[in-house]
């Protein structure tokens, strides 16, 4: 084998390795925006310009490609129906951080229950299976989502 092949055997998307996974998530942002382009064919423009800088997975690269399209497809949907703050952190992304969050302390019962939503948003056929956590007053999920989203969009 050459390592002209060689070299492209280790970028294949078969590869599970860190190269394997950037084509991974560059094929679902594909599959995506082409979904998007049908279900808005005036923004095809806008579409292919917000690649580069809102569908650029970041953190979100270290977890699953469902959770990447999960983003991928929020945001979209924020740009063909313009939205004015596309930039607020998606439901993927406060999945993550609370889910992160979790690891180095316990989340509290609101949190616990703005994860189980964010959860149920991102992988809709588990909803059935969450517990449902309380909140301790009504709106609370909101407001947490609502932060979270804030202080995401306002890093980016």
């Amino acid at each position: 084998m050459s390592s002209l092949e060689e070299t492209m055997k280790l970028l294949s998307p078969d590869n599970h390795g860190t190269i394997g996974k950037v084509f991974d998530l560059v094929k679902v942002a594909e599959e995506e925006m082409n979904a998007a382009k049908v279900s808005w064919p005036g923004m095809a423009e806008e579409i292919d310009a917000s690649f580069s800088e809102l569908l650029y997975p970041g953190e979100l690269s270290k977890f699953s490609t469902r959770i990447y399209r999960a983003h991928a497809r929020e945001m979209l949907e924020r740009i063909c129906t313009k939205q004015t703050d596309i930039k607020r952190g998606t439901m993927a992304e406060c999945l993550v951080t609370l889910s992160l969050g979790s690891l180095k302390a316990p989340l509290t019962s609101g949190h616990m229950a703005a994860m189980e939503k964010a959860f149920a948003y991102v992988f809709p056929e588990a909803d059935k299976l969450l517990n449902r956590g309380r909140e301790d007053y009504d709106g609370q999920t909101e407001e947490i989502l609502t932060d979270i989203r804030r202080k995401i969009g306002s890093a980016r």
